[in-house]
């Protein structure tokens, strides 16, 4: 099983597909200064392919690709279509498992920094 979060110390710029333009940053930024002598907290990142099994586990991709094919694509009116995003519910175990998962690395995270210890 892939893990669904990433630790900074663990990823970089290379990181892109798999956390983001902007965590995999974070990573880079958090190694190239740890690797100076700074002390910093660590950080987490969530990953994309989580993101998406989150939106598939509660049924979310179609119901959102069917809400943006109401979307004015020439004025981009976005809140005409806000109803129907209010609608989409989302599973409570799926949802809850995910927070306990970032709950745990925050935990892990504090637990190992130089900088909080």
């Amino acid at each position: 099983m892939k893990s669904h979060i990433k630790i900074f110390s663990e990823i970089g710029i290379n990181y892109v597909d798999i956390v983001g333009r902007k965590n995999a940053s974070l990573g880079e930024i958090h190694n190239q200064i740890t690797s100076n002598g700074v002390l910093i907290p660590n950080g987490f990142a969530t990953t994309s392919s989580t993101f998406w099994e989150f939106l598939k586990e509660n049924n979310i991709q179609i119901a959102l690709e069917n809400i943006l094919k109401e979307l004015n694509r020439k004025t981009f009116v976005f809140f005409l279509v806000r109803e129907g995003i209010d609608s989409i519910s989302i599973n409570r175990d799926v949802l809850l498992q995910g927070i306990e998962n970032i709950n745990k690395a925050e935990k892990e995270i504090l637990a190992k920094s130089p900088v909080l210890n």
